[in-house]
């Protein structure tokens, strides 16, 4: 920007003298520096004296620091290094960027565990408990009355003790009169579900448990309407509804078999024909959060690195900072490693806290190599850093590059598999979903945390091969763009 106006300043020179004075300046100045142009002369004398990077180059043999005298292929560590030293130093003298940049990942992690995962609590459902208490004699009759205790079975109140049980399963239960008004809750918003206990509940239910009268069962018949409980939910809420349902047949269940134990019989019988045995990965109470964590983590880091990356990189290009790194006789390719290296060690403190978070505060167990989720979480970063150079390569102010990071960002969120399983993506565009590192990343951060996959599966070696490549793409196409502008 300063170049600019100095060269505007210039060009406003529009008498004739004053062009015959300026050209032969310009001309010898341009010879004196061995610059092939006025910009590139100017930049020379405009440096930053409290930019590190400039004054680690300030020594250097002027032919390898003109640009022009340099070989693109020929990358100087050094050259890297100062601009890894500039950057850092950058960070360093705003404390308060630098600790929003570490404690950024690590709050959006605390807030994925604590929102996503866990149990409703207080669900309100409401119930109409008509059931009639039954004494059973010998002959499997149901007497409302007293009964002789030589002939007494069983006394039992199904619906009292079904009640009871789905308490216990963090339901919050309201009791209703009739069914119209529990209904009409439902629709109002008031409660979520209503459910309804036949008044001849305690009669039937343990009929349905006696072998010999399962033959007998039909569609219509008392015996299968009166010992059934109708469940009506507002299903517009599918999470909500799932947890009702669930916790509603583990109710149910225990119920079952607590009235099993009463009546002598095979607690077998009250078993679902389709036993789920011990998983071979995971448990049968997995929690979604279980699901998603993994992936979850990875793609923060990669937001993160793409948006920041992204913004800086603009303005910096924005205030002459890169044009003066640029007349020091830095090349493009050594600029993005620098950025490259720096972002690399911050990534690794930002992973590092995000995992100590989910591990010691939140307890999400990890059954594979921690440090190979870290190298897999950490590579996903850096080609978010390569995403977001890439980005603030070909644009030029700050609002156009915050619209295409998040142009970008959501589409492989949604697409990668961390929120719902790939499996659901349509066949027609899964195979964009496995063009994204985050797809491997998450799948192999998945398979890392509840399988303790290493590095012999291909899933996991894969997403360190995909999201490299990213990375080597992303530098390419950044300094190609970068070395036009310069």
């Amino acid at each position: 920007s300063h170049t600019e106006s100095l060269l505007k300043n210039e060009n406003r020179n529009v008498g004739t003298n004053s062009i015959n004075s300026v050209e032969p300046s310009s001309k010898k100045l341009k010879d004196s520096t061995r610059s092939p142009s006025l910009k590139q002369t100017l930049l020379k004398g405009y440096h930053d004296l409290d930019d590190p990077a400039s004054h680690a180059l300030k020594g250097r043999n002027e032919q390898l620091v003109d640009p022009a005298h340099r070989q693109y292929s020929h990358i100087m560590i050094s050259m890297v290094l100062a601009i890894f030293w500039r950057n850092s130093w950058r960070l360093l003298r705003n404390p308060r960027t630098l600790i929003f940049t570490f404690c950024l990942p690590a709050i959006q992690v605390i807030l994925f565990c604590l929102a996503i995962g866990p149990d409703p609590k207080g669900i309100r459902v409401a119930y109409v408990n008509n059931d009639i208490p039954c004494n059973f004699t010998a002959d499997l009759s149901c007497v409302a009355g007293p009964v002789d205790p030589g002939e007494l079975i069983a006394s039992v109140a199904l619906g009292d003790s079904l009640i009871r049980e789905i308490s216990k399963q963090d339901l919050k239960l309201i009791e209703y009169s009739d069914i119209e008004s529990a209904a009409n809750d439902v629709r109002q918003g008031s409660v979520w579900a209503f459910f309804n206990i036949p008044g001849n509940y305690s009669a039937y239910t343990p009929l349905r448990l006696l072998e010999e009268a399962n033959a007998y069962i039909q569609i219509g018949d008392p015996l299968f309407t009166d010992s059934t409980v109708n469940v009506s939910t507002d299903a517009t809420n599918q999470q909500i509804t799932l947890f009702i349902v669930r916790q509603m047949q583990t109710a149910l269940q225990d119920m079952q078999q607590d009235l099993a134990q009463k009546f002598k019989t095979s607690q077998l019988a009250t078993l679902p024909p389709v036993n789920f045995v011990n998983p071979v990965y995971g448990s049968l109470d997995e929690k979604f959060s279980s699901f998603v964590a993994p992936g979850m983590i990875a793609m923060i880091a990669f937001g993160n690195s793409i948006g920041l990356t992204a913004l800086s990189f603009v303005i910096e290009k924005n205030d002459g900072s890169l044009d003066r790194v640029f007349s020091s006789g830095v090349v493009a390719i050594e600029v993005l490693l620098g950025t490259l290296l720096t972002q690399s060690i911050l990534l690794l403190f930002q992973v590092g806290l995000m995992l100590v978070m989910a591990f010691s505060i939140f307890h999400i167990a990890i059954k594979g190599s921690i440090l190979l989720y870290i190298l897999v979480t950490t590579l996903l970063g850096l080609s978010g850093v390569t995403w977001g150079l890439t980005i603030s390569s070909f644009t030029t102010a700050e609002f156009e590059t915050i619209q295409c990071v998040l142009g970008t960002y959501f589409p492989t969120l949604l697409l990668s598999g961390v929120i719902w399983p790939i499996e659901a993506v349509p066949p027609g565009i899964k195979w964009l979903s496995y063009a994204f590192p985050t797809t491997w990343s998450a799948q192999a951060g998945r398979f890392i945390f509840g399988r303790g996959w290493g590095l012999d599966h291909f899933n996991v070696w894969m997403s360190l091969v995909v999201t490299f490549s990213w990375c080597c793409v992303g530098l390419l196409v950044s300094s190609h763009f970068l070395r036009r502008s310069q």
